[in-house]
């Protein structure tokens, strides 16, 4: 057996490429992203679409987070139902998966590093982390819900943050019309860069910059012929 080296192992697994499955529909936890070209190349699987093993670590942490919180919360005396109860959107091409319900009320539940913890909890969900506001909104005015219960974890603390979040019709109508323009649309074209170069900072580290940015052909499948 080869001598182990940990840092070089260490390196060599976080590099490693796992292949992510594309979602068949566009989902409202993105709807709310700055970039509607972003949006059409995810929604039309235009890019590579993989993440490397740091990355992966990341999101399945926040799935056992999502765990201990629903758990912290039953110790609370709030029962969460309806967890990944999928919400139908434009022409069945939108839509999403809810966290859960606790009674009438939506239930989404978020782990972040200190940084964006402590972000969202010095100016609130709305203006802390806006793409959070937006999921929430897009899934209570598909669900005909009027508030719901934002619950966030601090993974460097273990801290968390509650919120409760009121329903914004403008804002749900304005997704819903993101939604349908991305949607229908038949081209990247139809939609302005955020950025005029790869260089700026909201695609410098975007999934789609190459196919966006840098004329790298689209991958290749039925979404894109």
């Amino acid at each position: 057996m080869a001598k182990i080296d940990p840092p070089s192992l260490s390196a060599r697994i976080d590099a490693i490429e796992v292949p992510v499955e594309r979602r068949p529909h566009l989902g409202g936890s993105i709807l709310g992203h700055s970039c509607q070209r972003y949006l059409w190349y995810n929604f039309r699987w235009a890019y590579k679409n993989s993440i490397n093993t740091k990355l992966n670590r990341i999101f399945r942490l926040g799935d056992a987070i999502e765990e201990l919180i629903i758990a912290d919360l039953g110790r609370a005396g709030m029962t969460v139902t309806n967890g990944q109860v999928r919400v139908v959107g434009y022409k069945g091409h939108g839509g999403g998966s809810i966290d859960g319900m606790i009674g009438d009320t939506l239930f989404e539940a978020k782990s972040m590093n200190v940084t964006n913890f402590n972000k969202v909890r010095k100016h609130g969900v709305r203006k802390g982390f806006p793409t959070y506001y937006s999921q929430m909104q897009y899934y209570m005015g598909s669900l005909e819900l009027d508030t719901g219960l934002f619950v966030s974890m601090n993974k460097n603390t273990q801290d968390l943050y509650t919120e409760v979040i009121e329903y914004d019709a403008d804002e749900y109508e304005r997704l819903r019309e993101v939604e349908r323009n991305v949607i229908d649309a038949t081209h990247a074209d139809h939609f302005e860069r955020v950025g005029y170069n790869a260089s700026w900072h909201e695609c410098r580290f975007c999934n789609a910059a190459d196919v966006c940015h840098q004329d790298v052909p689209l991958e290749v499948s039925c979404r894109t012929c």
